[in-house]
């Protein structure tokens, strides 16, 4: 049994912003990946969940919240707090989230795509790998994924797992974006 459940922001939209623009992939980003994998002997596909990835990102404008009853300490019931990190519900969330995991695969050789800002590619490790939310499926050889695999579990909170040919070191079997 997988149970979630998450805090959630509930901001109103008053007002027409553009800038709060936070895109997805097209589905043909995963096929690409998956067509790479099959052409390039040795290669083998990593699926990465980071966990409560909006609590990554700084949040970059005065938020403000009324404090949960199950997080009340004396004297907060009639307080609000300040967010310091998005908060899944709010505007613009998915949109600090981005800009927080592309500085961190840019910062380690990523570049990112030109006409997907989801999409990534490592030319010195020969890793393609694209972002849905805080799901990450790249494909490349394992030397090179192990290396991303610990890149990203130094920043987050993560659960990985690797597609390929051998059942004792790989899954058989993978499910991307549920």
């Amino acid at each position: 049994l997988n149970v979630r459940s998450r805090l959630v922001g509930g901001e109103l939209n008053l007002s027409k912003r553009d800038d709060l623009f936070a895109g997805t992939p097209p589905l043909e980003a995963l096929r690409f990946m998956a067509s790479c994998c099959a052409s390039s002997p040795g290669s083998i596909i990593m699926s990465t969940d980071v966990k409560r990835a909006y609590f990554y990102a700084a949040a970059t404008r005065p938020i403000f919240i009324v404090i949960p009853s199950e997080d009340w300490q004396d004297g907060d019931e009639n307080m609000v707090g300040q967010l310091n990190l998005s908060l899944y519900g709010t505007r613009d969330a998915a949109l600090n989230w981005a800009r927080t995991y592309s500085k961190l695969l840019t910062d380690n050789g990523f570049v990112t795509g030109k006409h997907s800002d989801q999409n990534f590619y490592h030319p010195h490790r020969d890793i393609v790998l694209t972002c849905h939310g805080d799901d990450f499926t790249a494909a490349g050889a394992e030397n090179q994924l192990l290396w991303l695999k610990k890149v990203l579990h130094t920043a987050y909170d993560c659960k990985t797992e690797f597609l390929g040919p051998d059942p004792k070191k790989h899954v058989q079997e993978l499910r991307i974006l549920n």
